[in-house]
C-alpha cells in the first residue's frame, strides 16, 4: 500500500500519466508532474512537405506510421497544405500503423487502417502488409532513427520501394506549468517514476539526474519496463530500485509502495 503523502515525481505528459496519478492519488500520495518531453515539428520541413506532396498525387501504395505522433504531425501538416478535403487524394493508398495506439490514433481521425500489428516487432508489421515485392511505402518514423530503420530494410529486401520521413521530434520542454518541477527541485521525492527512454534522457539533460540523486539522496527510482534499464544506466549509473511489469499500474503502484529493503 502506498504510504500517505509519499511524493511521487512523474516524468510524463499529463494526459499519458493522468491514469496513474489518479490510482496514486487514491492510494494516498502525492503525485509530482514534471513532463520534461515535448513534441515539435519534423527538423527538415521542406523535406516532410515534399513527401506528403508526393503521397498525396498516389505516389505510394502504402503509407507507415511508426506512432500515433507521426500520424498528429503527418495530418495536421496535410491539412494545411491541401485542406479538408486533401484526405480525399489518400483514399486509395493504404495505411499502416506499427500497433494499437498507432491503429487508434488513425481511426480517431476517421481513417480506416489497412494493417495495424499487434505491436512493433518488425515480423508483425510485415506479416500485416503482405507481399511487397514492387510496392512503394512512405514510412513516417519518430524522432529515433534506431527505432524504426528495421522495418524499412525489410521491406526493401522483400523487394519494395521505400521512403523513410521523419515526422516530429521530441525536445527538452523547460515549462513548470503546476509548479511540480519546482517543489522537486526544493524538496525533493520519495519515488521517481520513468516510462520511457526518451524520458529519463530529456529528465537527465533539464535537471542533471546525477546530480538530483546525489542531492536528494532518498529518491529511489522505478521504471515500467526492464529495457529501461540501459538508459537508466547511461544517465545515472545506478540500477533502478524496481522494475513494474509493463503497462500493468497496480504493479506500478505496488512496487512504489513497497518499503525498501
Amino acid at each position: 500500500m502506498i504510504m500517505k503523502n509519499q511524493r511521487i515525481v512523474i516524468a510524463q505528459r499529463a494526459d499519458l500519466a493522468a491514469p496513474l496519478v489518479a490510482l496514486l492519488r487514491k492510494r494516498g500520495a502525492r503525485p509530482l508532474l514534471v513532463p520534461v518531453c515535448t513534441w515539435a515539428p519534423p527538423p527538415n520541413p521542406a523535406r516532410f512537405d515534399k513527401a506528403l506532396s508526393r503521397a498525396n498525387a498516389g505516389a505510394y501504395d502504402w503509407i507507415l506510421f511508426s506512432n500515433p505522433h507521426t500520424v498528429r504531425f503527418f495530418f495536421g501538416r496535410h491539412r494545411e497544405l491541401f485542406g479538408a478535403a486533401g484526405k480525399r487524394a489518400l483514399a486509395a493508398t493504404r495505411l499502416g500503423a506499427y500497433g494499437p495506439m498507432t491503429g487508434r490514433a488513425l481511426r480517431g481521425l476517421r481513417l480506416k487502417p489497412a494493417m495495424v500489428a499487434a505491436d512493433h516487432k518488425t515480423e508483425l508489421i510485415l506479416g500485416g502488409v503482405g507481399d511487397v515485392k514492387g510496392q512503394r511505402f512512405l514510412v513516417v518514423r519518430g524522432n529515433a532513427r534506431h527505432a524504426s530503420e528495421n522495418v524499412p530494410l525489410a521491406l526493401r529486401k522483400a523487394g519494395a520501394r521505400v521512403d523513410v520521413v521523419q515526422g516530429y521530434t521530441v525536445v527538452t520542454d523547460t515549462r513548470d506549468l503546476t509548479g511540480d518541477a519546482a517543489d522537486m527541485l526544493k524538496n525533493g521525492a520519495d519515488w521517481l517514476v520513468f516510462a520511457s527512454a526518451m524520458a529519463i534522457k530529456h529528465f537527465d539533460r533539464r535537471f542533471g539526474l546525477k546530480k538530483l540523486l546525489r542531492r536528494f539522496p532518498g529518491i529511489r527510482v522505478v521504471v515500467t519496463n526492464k529495457t529501461l534499464c540501459p538508459a537508466l544506466r547511461k544517465a545515472a549509473g545506478i540500477a533502478p530500485a524496481a522494475v513494474a511489469r509493463p503497462n500493468d499500474l497496480d504493479d506500478l503502484v505496488g512496487k512504489i509502495g513497497t518499503p525498501p529493503h
